[in-house]
């Protein structure tokens, strides 16, 4: 069982997951938490697989629409090769939490005093999927895109965001986005002040709450970068990174190293001429590390490249460069003379 990868689908059929959700197994609630707990990608899964199982128990659902989806469902179910096309895949899966309302779900209510907190909202609640600082996230979209999150970062969207004519959410802290084509259904991600609208492309987004400027890098494809009021600030080119100072509200662009600015994604860390507090900051992001400076030196100018390095071995790296010596106390790294 510890090899086995999941997906909404599988999720969404397995009955040991729907006693997990309406906790009417115990040993079924233990073993799922237990897996979830363990598994960042596998509690993502969880939150879409509760909003669509909530969208569609809030869903008025035909009789003719419940007999339709056996059929399909079934054939869906039997069939070697899925479907690629996500609007199918998505009246199908529509189909399956249909029939589960009526298999499983309905049962679950009818054994119960009451309806579960899940299906008493009248409306769907937004879908949020949070990364902890220190780790790396990768999540697929409803619409087959995929986002790379960053530590300490949120990406949140409604349930029916990519059921629409456009697809929309929002962002706190930093994502690499490859975006599935769509010309038809424009792909927007609100971050901070900007809006950064896209049909196809792959692009980085740095947007933590407490940083003083928010970055938009483009890395292929074509993005327009625009303001809360939706007016278009700049278009971006390949390569081409535009900075906007949370303060003033005042806008650069200029051109960036790719493996600086989004090797984070791949694990790999660049400084480049990095200050004291941009070490500070990434080392906490990607690590979960506090690194506190008490030594007596004040002019940081760092030059390194890491690839998938513990950060014990970087923080060696770094106070070597500037013949310092450091100490680790619990989550924090403290830089002192020698």
């Amino acid at each position: 069982m510890s090899d086995r990868t999941f997906t909404i689908e599988s999720l969404l059929t397995d009955e040991t997951f729907i006693n997990y959700c309406f906790k009417s197994n115990p040993e079924d609630v233990n073993y799922w938490q237990k897996r979830i707990d363990a598994d960042a990608q596998l509690a993502a899964l969880k939150q879409q697989a509760l909003k669509l199982l909530e969208l569609m128990a809030n869903a008025d659902i035909a009789e003719s629409e419940i007999n339709e989806g056996l059929s399909a469902f079934s054939a869906y179910m039997a069939s070697t090769e899925k479907p690629r096309n996500s609007k199918l895949w998505f009246s199908i899966m529509g189909y399956a939490a249909a029939l589960m309302l009526v298999l499983g779900i309905g049962w679950h209510l009818g054994s119960r005093n009451a309806a579960p907190p899940l299906l008493v909202k009248n409306r769907p609640q937004p879908v949020e999927i949070f990364n902890k600082a220190g780790q790396r996230m990768v999540v697929k979209l409803p619409d087959s895109s995929v986002v790379t999150l960053n530590g300490g970062s949120k990406i949140s969207y409604d349930a029916t965001a990519f059921l629409g004519k456009t697809r929309d959410l929002e962002l706190q802290g930093e994502a690499f986005f490859e975006v599935t084509k769509k010309p038809d259904r424009p792909f927007t991600v609100k971050s901070g002040k900007l809006k950064v609208r896209v049909l196809g492309t792959k692009f980085n987004v740095n947007a933590y709450p407490d940083s003083k400027q928010l970055c938009v890098a483009l890395v292929s494809g074509s993005v327009e970068v625009r303001n809360l009021d939706n007016r278009k600030i700049k278009q971006l080119k390949p390569m081409e990174m535009l900075a906007y100072d949370t303060k003033n509200n005042s806008i650069r662009t200029a051109a960036f190293d790719a493996g600086e600015l989004t090797g984070w994604k791949d694990g790999n860390l660049v400084f480049k001429s990095a200050n004291f507090n941009e070490i500070r900051h990434k080392l906490a992001i990607m690590y979960n590390v506090n690194l506190v400076n008490k030594s007596s030196s004040k002019n940081w100018s760092f030059n390194a490249e890491f690839k998938n390095e513990n950060v014990q071995n970087i923080v060696k790296v770094l106070t070597r460069s500037k013949n310092l010596n450091y100490e680790v106390k619990n989550t924090s790294i403290i830089i002192r003379d020698k």
